[in-house]
């Protein structure tokens, strides 16, 4: 299961919410389990800006392989935003870094296909 937990308290005392809206010692304010399909699952890399925060990583799913995921919230609420998960076929994916620039999440991981061919991927 993957866990977000991410210091989201600490990110809200980054942002400009008012100060009634922070928080005091890092308190938790929201937390989001994501597990697609009762395998190992794992966050590799988390980014924060206009309001938003971006996880990444990957999931594996039925078949036993890894997808790449990545999951946007709304920092103050936790309420997610969207989603994206990318399974190649037979394959194994996983998201590793990751940049916000206005409204846009840029992406980049890795991939192995059937063969065992090695791939970089960069999503936008």
């Amino acid at each position: 299961m993957l866990r977000f937990l991410v210091l989201i308290g600490c990110l809200t005392l980054l942002t400009t919410a008012p100060a009634h809206a922070r928080t005091e010692g890092g308190d938790l304010l929201w937390q989001d389990q994501f597990d697609l399909a009762a395998g190992r699952d794992g966050a590799t890399s988390v980014a924060a800006g206009n309001g938003r925060v971006v996880a990444l990583g990957f999931a594996q799913n039925s078949a036993g392989f890894f997808d790449l995921t990545v999951r946007a919230y709304d920092a103050q609420t936790g309420a997610l935003l969207w989603k994206d998960r990318v399974d190649l076929p037979n394959g194994n994916m996983s998201a590793e870094a990751v940049a916000m620039e206005g409204q846009r999440v840029l992406v980049s991981g890795n991939s192995v296909d059937a063969t065992g061919r090695s791939e970089a991927i960069v999503r936008a």
